[in-house]
């Protein structure tokens, strides 16, 4: 095989045609192999049990092997393409992040537990092995992952620690009612927000025995009694009366309505699961039934649970019922899951189950005479065996967990229960002990605390745990007459390190400060991770000021040296707020304010700096309290005005456009502007409120300028105006602001194009991966994009790139400064002659002097606004303006 490629040629006039042969044998023989290769690759991916994936550097699926639909339910279809993060719990998304940062960035395998979302919207704990994919130049291409789901093996650790405490009180015999709620919650254990009733039926009883959830509704139960009386339970019911399983996907379909039916509805349960309760020769006992919030299907480990559950539910009701007490300890000794073991009063293995040799793996001739200590590791305590026999001697019982040895030599985790047997004398007879191999379920709840209470990326506490050692210290504190210092550690400039080394530098830079920073304390004092470049360190038992001070010129001077991060040196500073308890607060909550608000103090005075909390930034924080408040109210009462500034045609000078500006007249501060109260607005989330409450207004504005134009004919005009409404990143980012805006234009008859959505570059800021998509609806719909305070940014040319907008708006500092300083100009017609390839329109702001106009007009800007042409105004002064005074300027 060869490959021929043809170029044809202008030469002097004259047409040359070249052709090129190459011999292509070696490639075709090598695309061969790579086919046959990947078909034995895709053979193999079919029959492993576990998902395999391959994702890219942006952590998309780009393979995904058959077995997805095993573990998660959905298909290689459904994952192609889509980001891994949207199939991660959000809670692990930062665990599952840094384990394919590391693995990437130390090119080695990574290893995470964590809870992956299945396609009926639920979530299941899986284990995940990442691997990256290495190219010739050593770099990372791609990222292998195997999933395997570990679910069950969790809730299985939970339901074998409440069956065997199950069994622990039958042994005991404890009441009824107990023994059975221990079955609720392990019917429960197999999936979350299971809502689980155990139905009992006795003769003789004109209620039902009822053992619920506590998260079954009170009104619920109130129905489900009534019912019985009244031999209603049809429709979804109990299985007592239908005498057989009854699994009900979705009750919303049952075609008979029912008084339970309509219960569960107003219950808001959807779907419901019900096993009957059997005693000797199929008597109804009663049933078992669960109860889920949306619609759900059974499987089979669903159906077990409740077939187990109610064959436990039957030995503990037929135990209450039975003489035979003896036979049915028995059945239960033989049959349970969990090992039990029999000693004498010399404390000599008398007996054993058969699933002692299951979980020790000795046989009953291993052991029988000898004692327990046999299975013992060696690891543990004396104090745990001092206190076994005197609970034992003082209460009959014990229950606790322990490390014991198979006779393999493997350690396992052991809870074990033992109760004493007396005799008539009160002499211990015998020792039954009971106990579960819980080593596989301890493994994972330490994983799950780990990451509930260590930061993934840097080891150090979270949040969450940091809150619980400030409080611990400061009683801490209070007992011992003592003060703590609180530092909150905000790093400057990071953000300009993620943008131009990238998340890895970044994760690593963190990981490195973090380690600076403990350095810089004592082994008893806190370092913990807020969140993304935040860290807190608590002081405790400090002596003076001149301490913590100390310890804050020092962090600020490890932070300060260069990072070595890919190979690059990475410069940072922090700025620090320090506080004390109990002087400046007397609960955490107030304390880290305190904190918070010194940070951002030493962020204002210039960064790489710490400051100390003071009275005046408690009041600045009071007055914003206030203000809030007044806002708030202001809302409810309509204290607030939007005006309107117009923006002129430069080549016509008509109003044709106008930007919708708010304006808040207090009625005791008079005048506050926007850039004080708005950030306000913004933290306390009032901003979604009054940013829809802008559009309505100007909504309607809009549409009687419009309806205007009409009647005068003047249809190019009602073509072209636009009112121009900022929308804040905060506000930008709630769910509900687009079809809010949508319904709006809807109810007002008012087509979207007249309305233009002027956002910064803030807005970008972040990594928000849906900004592109909401912006896009919004443009979908007829809406314009307006980018404001265009040139001021980082990263200006790059949003162009990414996003779609309509309109630049020239940042009026280059407006004022063009006619004098050359910079300031060059600036200004390169916006201009950028904006003009790119096909955008540029608004020009600040415009005071005609000779700004002129300069403008000429470079090819179309429009302006300004103090030159008008000032914001109310609308009733705009709508004159515009019905009146149209005339050029």
């Amino acid at each position: 095989p060869v490959q021929i490629k043809i170029s044809r040629f202008l030469l002097g006039g004259r047409t040359l045609v070249l052709g090129a042969v190459r011999d292509v044998s070696d490639r075709i023989n090598v695309e061969v192999a790579l086919q046959a290769s990947g078909e034995r690759m895709e053979l193999l991916a079919a029959n492993v049990a576990e998902m395999l994936a391959v994702l890219d550097l942006n952590g998309r699926y780009t393979y995904v092997s058959p077995a997805s639909v095993s573990v998660g339910g959905q298909s290689p279809s459904d994952l192609l393409g889509h980001l891994a993060q949207e199939f991660v719990h959000p809670d692990d998304w930062g665990s599952v992040q840094s384990g394919m940062h590391e693995a990437l960035g130390q090119h080695g395998r990574c290893a995470r537990t964590y809870r992956r979302k299945q396609s009926d919207g639920t979530y299941r704990w899986v284990e995940t092995s990442m691997r990256p994919v290495m190219g010739k130049d050593g770099q990372p291409l791609e990222l292998v992952i195997s999933v395997r789901d570990i679910s069950d093996r969790i809730r299985q650790g939970q339901q074998d620690v409440l069956r065997s405490q199950f069994f622990e009180q039958l042994v005991r015999r404890n009441r009824l009612d107990d023994i059975l709620r221990l079955l609720v919650a392990f019917v429960e254990c197999a999936h979350d927000g299971l809502m689980c009733m155990i139905l009992l039926v006795e003769e003789g009883r004109a209620h039902p025995n009822l053992i619920t959830s506590a998260q079954l509704p009170d009104s619920f139960r109130s129905v489900i009694e009534t019912a019985w009386q009244d031999k209603t339970l049809g429709a979804i019911s109990s299985s007592e009366f239908l005498q057989e399983r009854n699994l009900v996907e979705d009750i919303d379909a049952l075609p008979v309505q029912s008084v339970i039916r309509l219960a569960c509805q107003q219950a808001g349960f959807r779907a419901c699961w019900s096993e009957p309760i059997r005693g000797e020769g199929g008597v109804i006992l009663g049933s078992i039934s669960a109860y889920r919030t949306f619609c759900s299907q059974a499987g089979m480990e669903d159906i077990r649970t409740l077939e187990a559950a109610a064959e436990m539910a039957s030995v503990a009701i037929l135990r209450k019922r039975s003489d035979d007490e003896l036979q049915l300890a028995l059945s239960v000794y033989n049959v349970s899951k969990e090992g039990i073991m029999v000693t004498g009063p010399d404390n000599s293995i008398v007996q054993v189950n058969p699933s002692f040799t299951t979980i020790t793996g000795y046989e009953i001739q291993d052991v029988l005479g000898k004692n327990p200590r046999i299975l013992s590791s060696g690891r543990n305590t004396r104090a745990v065996y001092q206190d076994m026999w005197k609970s034992l001697s003082t209460k009959n019982h014990w229950q606790g967990e322990v490390l014991n040895r198979r006779k393999n030599g493997q350690e396992y985790n052991e809870w074990l229960t033992i109760s004493v047997i007396r005799g008539p004398d009160g002499s211990a007879q015998r020792y039954v002990g009971m106990f579960a191999d819980i080593t596989e379920w301890k493994n994972a709840q330490d994983v799950i605390v780990r990451q509930a209470n260590f930061d993934t990326l840097t080891g150090l506490p979270n949040r969450r745990l940091f809150r619980d050692r400030l409080e611990h210290e400061m009683k801490k504190m209070d007992r011992d007459r003592g003060q703590l210092a609180l530092m909150f550690i905000d790093l400057d400039h990071f953000k300009e390190v993620n943008d131009t080394l990238g998340h890895d530098a970044g994760d690593q830079l963190l990981v490195e400060a973090s380690k600076r920073m403990g350095s810089c304390v004592r082994a008893s004092d806190t370092v913990a991770r807020l969140g993304g470049d935040e860290f807190a360190v608590i002081l405790a038992g400090v002596p003076n000021a001149q301490l913590a001070e100390r310890v804050a010129s020092e962090i600020i001077a490890m932070l300060e040296e260069p990072f070595h991060v890919k190979s690059e040196a990475a410069h940072v500073s922090a700025s620090v707020g320090i506080t004390f308890y109990p002087n400046d607060a007397e609960d955490a909550e107030s304390l880290m304010k305190n904190a918070d608000q010194a940070m951002y103090a030493a962020k204002s005075q210039g960064r790489d700096r710490f400051s100390w909390f003071t009275d005046s930034m408690q009041k600045e924080a009071e007055e914003r309290l206030m203000l809030a408040n007044d806002l708030r109210e202001a809302l409810a009462v309509g204290g607030l005005k939007v005006y309107y500034q117009p923006i002129v045609d430069l080549r016509t000078g008509r109003v044709v456009k106008a930007e919708a500006l708010i304006r808040w007249h207090h009625p005791t501060l008079g005048e506050i502007s926007p850039p004080r109260f708005i950030p306000i607005a913004e933290e306390t989330g009032q901003i979604n409120i009054l940013g829809s409450w802008i559009f309505r207004q100007s909504a309607i504005l809009a549409k009687k300028w419009v309806d205007w134009a009409h009647a005068q004919g003047d249809e190019e005009l009602a073509k072209i105006i636009r009112i121009s409404v900022n929308k804040s990143p905060k506000q930008f980012h709630a769910h509900t602001t687009f079809n809010n805006w949508v319904d709006i234009l809807k109810e007002i008859d008012l087509h979207p194009s007249h309305m233009v959505i002027e956002i910064t570059e803030n807005l970008f800021l972040g990594d928000h991966v849906d900004i592109a998509q909401k912006l896009q609806r919004f443009r979908d719909v007829g809406m314009a994009l307006s980018l404001d305070d265009f040139g001021t940014g980082y990263s200006s040319l790059g949003y162009l790139k990414k996003y779609e907008v309509d309109y630049l708006k020239m940042d009026q500092s280059f407006v004022r400064g063009m006619l004098d300083q050359a910079s300031d100009r060059a600036i200004a017609e390169a916006i201009l002659a950028m904006a003009s390839r790119l096909g955008l329109d540029v608004v020009a702001e600040g415009i005071e002097h005609p000779e700004q106009r002129d300069f403008l007009a000429k470079a090819g800007c179309r429009y302006g606004q300004g103090f030159l042409f008008w000032k914001a105004m109310p609308e009733e002064e705009f709508l004159a303006l515009v019905t009146n005074s149209m005339a050029p300027v």
